[in-house]
């Protein structure tokens, strides 16, 4: 998935550590990603492979979340980097909509939240995901515009045109606290 990224955002790639189940608490800082020792097989190999994506996409796209508990899981709908991020995962896993739910990443270690990318995200979002990448040069067209995409204040629709999309999905309103 690093290699879908624009040249000059592959320089600030974040380390990415191995651990185990016992330390993996204490060896952690915000500026690498933490994948586990252990890898599922089948539907649990894709959430593995979605998980560790999911961090480094958060990273690059600047979509953070709070794991203080459930109401704290923020909502990315309307932002134009939500595409992106999507679009990202999709190079790794088939996106698909969010929903709440926990599963066993290492002995006794979960992960939970809105997967597969920890925030919220709707319909509209997805459906734009899809459709850019089904169509050849989204790529190009995501590295000539990243930095107006990633950036928090631009919107779905500020977006569409520099994707090459015209508007086809409904926009759900944002259901809590807007990711920023």
């Amino acid at each position: 998935m690093a290699g879908a990224l624009p040249p000059r955002q592959r320089s600030h790639l974040p380390v990415v550590r191995q651990a185990t189940s016992s330390w993996w608490l204490y060896d952690h800082d915000d500026e690498s990603i933490t994948t586990f020792m252990t890898w599922g097989r089948a539907r649990a190999a894709d959430e593995h492979r979605a998980t560790l994506a999911s961090d480094l996409i958060r990273q690059v796209t600047g979509l953070r979340h709070s794991q203080t508990g459930a109401a704290e899981w923020c909502d990315a709908r309307g932002q134009a980097r939500t595409l992106v991020a999507l679009w990202l995962l999709g190079q790794v896993v088939p996106p698909e909509l969010p929903r709440m739910r926990s599963f066993e990443i290492c002995a006794g270690v979960y992960t939970e939240g809105p997967l597969p990318l920890n925030f919220w995200y709707g319909a509209a979002e997805l459906g734009y995901a899809r459709r850019m990448l089904a169509a050849p040069g989204t790529r190009d067209r995501l590295w000539a515009h990243w930095d107006t995409l990633t950036r928090p204040g631009t919107t779905l629709d500020q977006a569409l045109p520099l994707l090459g999309l015209r508007p086809e999905f409904a926009p759900e309103p944002v259901r809590s606290r807007p990711c920023s």
